[in-house]
């Protein structure tokens, strides 16, 4: 009888392990947040303090990561899924996409010093609805990002069209588009 009794405990085990693997995790929509936030607090500062714009940008964009980083983990950690080798792949896309996009950047502008930094802005803002693109192409849980990146590349090439507080106004679009998934629902949120 105990044989049978352990067996049916193992069952039952295995049976919730599976049911809590196959639930969809709700998404604290953390991240989201986080660089909403960087969006609409660092990235205006091009338009209000543009001395300081490219430091605070650069220093908001690490600390967004470093924040995102620590609690997308521990929300993984928490939810009792931790798929190491998609987490990998999600950090090289993004964050390996960031380093690109600022090293093509920085290399275009020093090998071009007469380059507007207008055009410079608009590239930078092109590249970024790229990789939210084929972020939501490869990547399951950012889904939504196949849509927000081609409004992205679009608002960039516009982007000289707006006549006045054009980084703000990118802010703007930046974290309507991040944020879509709060705001809309469940139906298009991120799922990890």
């Amino acid at each position: 009888m105990t044989e049978t009794n352990q067996l049916a405990e193992d069952l039952q085990f295995v049976r919730k392990a599976v049911e809590a693997r196959d639930k969809p995790v709700g998404s604290s929509n953390v991240h989201l947040i986080i660089w909403a936030l960087y969006c609409l607090v660092c990235i205006p500062t091009y338009d209000f303090l543009p001395r300081y714009g490219k430091p605070i940008n650069f220093a908001g964009v690490i600390i967004a990561a470093v924040v995102s980083a620590i609690l997308g983990r521990r929300e993984g950690m928490k939810a009792g899924q931790y798929d190491r080798a998609a987490l990998v792949r999600t950090y090289l896309h993004f964050y390996g996409g960031v380093v690109l996009i600022i090293s093509t950047m920085t290399g275009l502008c020093l090998l071009n010093p007469g380059a507007a930094d207008q055009l410079m802005g608009q590239i930078s803002v092109i590249l970024v609805g790229f990789m939210y693109y084929f972020g939501g192409l490869h990547i399951p849980h950012v889904k939504f990002m196949r849509w927000i990146g081609p409004i992205i590349i679009a608002a960039g090439v516009g982007l000289s069209k707006v006549p006045h507080y054009q980084w703000t106004v990118m802010g703007c679009v930046y974290a309507a588009c991040i944020l879509s998934p709060v705001i809309f629902g469940r139906r298009n949120s991120v799922q990890h």
